[in-house]
């Protein structure tokens, strides 16, 4: 499968498989490949751009950059040109051919988390994209960036030889655009290649696939051995390559599990009191949900959204709203408190807040901020039990919490000598978003206030500090 990606020239061609498949040092040499098969100009020169990103930098700098130094800088007798830890990161190639003629080619290395990386993206004129574990990219940004391949070079330059997208991503999950795009719709002009996952299951147990790729490049036993302390659907989707619900990282909710907390229902007849929460940005998304009158909590609906404005985004939940929500009244709409600042692209400079009453959404701020009461409150429902069912429920038509509460919400890696290891901010990527917003809903509806309530003290009690042993009391001015 590997062979056949590489040879493959269709316009946007994905390739989905387990971990240490040699999917991502495929895309690596596809990429010069591309870059040599450009036609010379007149001058002779084979000149192409293209771009390699990802959801942030530091996943982007670990794979795709790293294999892709390795092939240019470490596979051939001289350096094929300067690489530049810009912003972007970029490598000039420039070097000759056999047969006289010189390629010219630039590529940058960008993470989609780059303050200002969406909008990089929008001004590159590029001939080429490869996109790193692309089933975390949203299929927003996806179309925007093939709408910049073939844009180098000019055709009064003789344009490009070949131009378009290239992806490479362990398995999404059932349900996800690579999913049905590769299984139900095949859409003219889009390309997959499915590897053969790294473990079978024979008699309910798992053994290695001798048909799976990229083993002489691994150690003997390789995927048995990463089966040990992992759970079985982690185990299907990252070594078997099958579709499936697992993500990797250090999931924000770990006490979600889908198959416990995720659960159709209907809209409860009667006095149903609305609540909604609004993340802001630009990718704007809201969450719609209720709690129970016995005090469970349902979270019903989403909007997601990819590089909208506030505007735009006000007119879709009020649509949203009064098309699934008639006649039900709202009892609090909690947005960020973040968005209570001046909005530079709005030309009267108001805030979120005004700007989306002067739309028919009346929103107040949620009352704090902090990562760790906005996660503690959904994540202690998740951990109750309420009249015999979870005391928190998502709805399946919540496709993108769903997969955000599942471990797609993640804490952001840390970079050098601490790589691998995780630390307290979220990393902000496509389901971040909308699971922030269910957390803005539940603070709206005063969960926050039950939270960081003081705990009670017996009457003429004061808590003493504790002191170690051997310590002066005195040193303290104690008694």
């Amino acid at each position: 499968m590997l062979e056949a990606f590489f040879r493959s020239r269709e316009r946007r061609q994905f390739i989905e498989g387990p971990l240490g498949s040699g999917k991502t040092f495929t895309c690596a040499m596809k990429a010069l490949k591309l870059i040599v098969e450009q036609a010379p100009d007149g001058q002779g020169v084979r000149r192409s751009t293209g771009l390699v990103t990802r959801t942030n930098f530091t996943d982007l700098e670990a794979s795709a950059l790293r294999d892709w130094l390795e092939l240019t800088e470490g596979r051939f007798e001289h350096s094929l040109g300067e690489f530049n830890w810009a912003s972007p990161a970029n490598h000039a190639l420039r070097f000759k051919l056999e047969d006289g003629t010189r390629v010219e080619a630039d590529v940058y290395f960008l993470g989609l988390d780059d303050p200002d990386g969406v909008n990089k993206v929008r001004g590159m004129p590029l001939t080429w994209a490869w996109l790193n574990e692309c089933k975390d990219i949203p299929f927003g940004l996806i179309t925007m960036i093939y709408g910049r391949c073939g844009r180098y070079p000019r055709m009064d330059d003789g344009g490009p030889t070949w131009h378009g997208m290239f992806g490479d991503t362990n398995m999404p999950y059932s349900g996800h655009w690579l999913y049905e795009f590769a299984e139900n719709k095949h859409p003219e002009g889009w390309a997959f290649f499915k590897q053969p996952g790294g473990l079978v299951k024979v008699d309910g147990h798992w053994v290695e696939n001798p048909a799976a790729e990229n083993l002489a490049n691994l150690p003997p036993g390789y995927y048995l051995d990463k089966t040990h302390g992992a759970s079985e659907d982690w185990i299907n989707v990252f070594l078997a390559a099958n579709y499936g619900f697992a993500l990797d990282g250090k999931p924000v909710y770990p006490e979600y599990s889908d198959s416990s907390h995720c659960k159709a229902f209907d809209i409860p007849r009667g006095a149903l009191q609305l609540r909604a929460g609004l993340d802001f940005g630009n990718t704007p998304a809201a969450m719609i949900g209720w709690r129970q009158p016995n005090g469970a909590w349902r979270w019903h609906s989403e909007v997601v959204t990819d590089a909208f404005g506030i505007v735009r985004f006000a007119e879709l939940l009020g649509i949203h709203l009064r098309t699934h929500y008639p006649g039900v009244p709202i009892a609090s709409i909690t947005g960020d408190p973040s968005g209570d600042v001046m909005q530079s692209a709005d030309t009267e400079e108001r805030d979120v807040f005004r700007i989306l009453a002067a739309h028919g959404i009346k929103a107040a701020p949620a009352p704090t901020n902090d990562p760790t009461v906005r996660r503690e409150v959904p994540a202690k429902y998740m951990r109750m039990m309420i009249d015999g069912e979870p005391g928190f429920l998502i709805h399946p038509q919540c496709k993108i919490a769903r997969v955000g509460l599942a471990g797609g919400f993640k804490y952001r890696k840390l970079r050098g000598v601490l790589e691998g290891i995780t630390s307290a901010k979220r990393d902000k990527n496509m389901y971040s978003h909308v699971v922030e917003a269910g957390e803005y809903m539940m603070l709206g509806a005063g969960e926050a206030k039950i939270l960081m309530a003081p705990m009670p003290q017996p009457a003429g009690s004061r808590r003493q500090p504790t002191i170690a042993a051997g310590v002066d009391e005195e040193y303290f001015g104690l008694e």
